[in-house]
C-alpha cells in the first residue's frame, strides 16, 4: 500500500469520537470551519506549502546576491577592556577566510597607543599611527532574504528584533531541507487543521515554531553565559547546552512541523503511516521515534545540535497546547481584535488583517448564531443542521466545557 492509500492522508476518514485514541471509528467529523470544506485546495496547510515553497524560489533565484553579517568579536588574552572600548578595524578593508572556521570571514581589530598626551604613538619606519592587533570581528554571508529574517541568540534577544520569531519558519537552507519540511506538513498538516479548524491551526503551527526558537534561544544563550560570560568550564560537559556563536543563524519550519507531528500522534495514534515510505508504523510510534532521535541528537551534540534544539521545542509545544486547545484562542489578538463584531449597532471594534482573512475565530461562535440553530433543532429536529451548524454547535459545546 503506497503513503497516499493510507488512512491518515484521506482527511475524511478521520473521526474525533475519541481523541487521543485511534483515528478511525464511526464518531462525528473532525471540525472544520464553515466554507472551508475538506476538499478544498487552498486551506491553511496549502498556503503554509504554497508560501514556503514561494520564498524559497525567491531567495534563490530572483532576491539573489548575500549580505555580510556580523558573526561575534575574538578578543586576544590579556587585552584591557579599555583598549576594547579603543578597538577599531578598517572600513574600507574586506573580510578576510578564517583558516580554523569554516565559513567565517574576519577584518583584524586594532588599537593605536598613545604617548603621555594622548597623542596616538607615530610609527618611526612608517610615519603612521602604531597600531596594535587585538582581535578581530568576524562576519559571515548570507543570502539576502536570510539575512532579513534568521533567527539568532544575538538579533532576537539582543536586539529585540522579535520578528524573526516567526519569519525564520519560513526560509530554507536548501531544497532537501524545504523537501522533507513541506513533504511533514503536506502528510499530517491536513489531518491536524481539520482537528483544529483553520484559526486554530495556523496559530498553533505558529505557536510551535516559536517555541523551538526559544528553546534554542534558551539553550544557546545559557551556554555561551556560562562558558564565556562567567568562565564556568565545566559547563562545556553539559551535554544538552550550545555553546555556537550567538550570532548562528536559524532557519526553517521543523520547530513547527514537529509540533504538528505531535498533535497528528495525539489525534490518530494507530493511524498506518510508512516512515520514508517503506516502513509500516503506527503514527504515535513513528513520531514519538522521531522526536526521541531528535532528543538523542540535542543530548549528544550533533552536527546541527541547535536545529534539534528548535525540533525538541516544537515537539514540547504541540504536545502541550494539543491538549490544551483553549490557549490558542487570544493568539491573532497580537495583531488586533480578532472577536468577531458584534450585531448590536455602534459596535465598530477594530479587527485585524489575519482575523478578516481567516474569518471568524472558530473558538468564540457568535450568540445570535448559537441562538438560531438551536430554534432550527427545536422546529425541525438535529438532523436538520447542515455540517457547518453541526460544528458550530459542537464548538460552543466544547468552548463551555473548557470554561467550566
Amino acid at each position: 500500500m503506497g503513503i497516499a492509500d493510507r488512512d491518515y492522508t484521506r482527511t475524511d476518514s478521520i473521526s474525533t469520537a475519541a481523541p487521543g485514541t485511534s483515528g478511525r471509528g464511526t464518531g462525528p467529523r473532525t471540525p472544520r470551519r464553515a466554507g472551508h470544506p475538506r476538499n478544498s485546495p487552498w486551506r491553511v496547510t496549502t498556503w503554509l506549502i504554497a508560501l514556503n515553497a514561494l520564498i524559497f524560489v525567491l531567495g534563490t533565484y530572483v532576491i539573489t546576491g548575500t549580505q555580510w553579517q556580523p558573526f561575534g568579536r575574538e578578543i586576544l588574552v590579556g587585552v584591557t577592556a579599555a583598549d576594547v572600548n579603543k578597538a577599531f578595524v578598517f572600513a574600507n578593508a574586506a573580510p578576510m577566510p578564517t583558516p580554523d572556521k569554516r565559513g567565517v570571514y574576519a577584518r583584524p581589530l586594532f588599537v593605536s597607543d598613545l604617548d603621555p598626551q594622548g597623542r596616538p604613538l607615530i610609527d618611526p619606519r612608517t610615519g603612521t599611527a602604531a597600531l596594535r592587533v587585538i582581535g578581530r570581528d568576524l562576519y559571515v554571508q548570507q543570502p539576502v532574504l536570510h539575512a532579513w529574517g534568521h533567527f539568532s541568540t544575538a538579533k532576537g534577544f539582543f536586539g529585540l528584533e522579535v520578528w524573526r520569531f516567526v519569519t525564520f519558519q519560513f526560509l530554507h537552507a536548501g531544497l532537501i531541507h524545504l523537501g522533507f519540511n513541506l513533504m511533514g506538513l503536506y502528510f499530517v498538516g491536513y489531518l491536524v487543521e481539520d482537528y483544529l479548524g483553520s484559526r486554530r491551526f495556523l496559530a498553533f503551527y505558529l505557536t510551535c515554531g516559536i517555541f523551538g526558537a526559544l528553546m534554542y534561544l534558551l539553550l544557546n544563550l545559557t551556554g555561551n553565559l556560562m562558558v564565556h560570560q562567567f568562565g564556568l568550564a565545566w559547563a562545556n560537559y553539559v551535554p544538552f547546552l550550545l555553546f555556537d556563536s550567538i550570532f548562528t543563524p536559524l532557519v526553517g519550519a521543523s520547530a513547527g512541523i514537529f509540533g504538528i507531528l505531535l498533535a497528528a500522534a495525539f489525534i490518530a495514534p494507530d493511524e498506518r503511516i510508512d516512515v520514508l515510505f517503506i516502513i509500516p508504523m503506527k503514527m504515535r510510534i513513528a513520531v514519538y521515534g522521531f522526536t526521541i532521535l531528535a532528543l538523542g541528537n540535542l543530548l549528544f551534540g550533533s552536527e546541527n545540535a541547535g536545529g534539534e534544539a528548535a525540533h525538541v521545542g516544537g515537539a514540547i509545544a504541540g504536545f502541550f497546547f494539543i491538549r490544551r486547545m483553549h490557549l490558542l484562542r487570544d493568539f491573532f489578538d497580537l495583531f488586533g481584535d480578532s472577536r468577531p463584531p458584534a450585531h448590536h449597532a455602534g459596535d465598530k471594534a477594530p479587527r485585524s488583517f489575519l482575523s478578516r482573512l481567516l474569518g471568524p475565530s472558530p473558538l468564540v461562535p457568535d450568540d445570535a448564531e448559537i441562538e438560531r440553530i438551536l430554534k432550527k433543532i427545536s422546529a425541525s429536529g438535529l438532523d436538520s443542521l447542515n455540517d457547518s451548524e453541526k460544528d458550530t454547535l459542537k464548538r460552543h459545546s466544547d468552548l463551555k466545557k473548557q470554561s467550566s
